[in-house]
């Protein structure tokens, strides 16, 4: 844990030092909908993130972002419980918005690096495995001076077994400078 906090920490020193017009930090919590062979498995989940974003262009926002994700249901059997926690550890977002206005729409893509743990506490089975996940989204969000509020939509898709999933963001931000 201290490895991703200073990895972390040292990714939004490093953002802020070339940043030369905004700095935006904010955190999400968002329901997950598992999809393809994990939905055999789990039903929802919940998940909180973190994350920052500075601005290169006008519509145009480069940033990182930190999040878990729990997914948990009964499974195989009435005496199974099953569960999957996914932890997108280092990731690099983009974000294009398209217009300047207080209420505007913006697409993205996140590319990073996840760890999932499973968990079969019947069985007693606890395998995890790592890899890539790509994460294409789309959103809408709304500025009131320093304040931001976002609704955003995205599609975690991850290399290894059965790891993809939709969550639904919510996300509440802070404009730390710039206009």
């Amino acid at each position: 844990m201290k490895k991703i906090v200073l990895s972390l920490l040292t990714s939004f020193i490093l953002n802020t030092g070339f940043c030369q017009k905004v700095m935006d930090i904010s955190a999400s919590i968002s329901p997950a909908f598992p999809i393809g062979a994990l939905s055999d498995y789990v039903g929802g989940g919940f998940g909180l993130l973190g994350d920052f974003q500075t601005e290169l262009k006008k519509n145009l926002a480069v940033g990182g972002e930190l999040a878990f994700h729990k997914l948990s249901e009964e499974g195989y059997s009435q005496n199974t419980f099953f569960t999957v926690s996914a932890y997108a550890l280092k990731y690099f977002t983009i974000n294009y918005s398209l217009g300047r206005a207080p209420l505007r729409p913006y697409i993205g893509l996140g590319l990073g690096l996840y760890r999932s743990q499973y968990s079969d506490y019947f069985f007693g089975d606890d395998p995890s495995q790592s890899g890539i996940v790509f994460s294409p989204r789309f959103g809408l969000r709304m500025d009131v001076d320093r304040l931001f509020l976002t609704g955003e939509g995205r599609l975690h898709l991850s290399t290894g077994y059965a790891d993809s999933y939709v969550p639904i963001l919510i996300t509440f931000g802070y404009r730390l400078y710039g206009k």
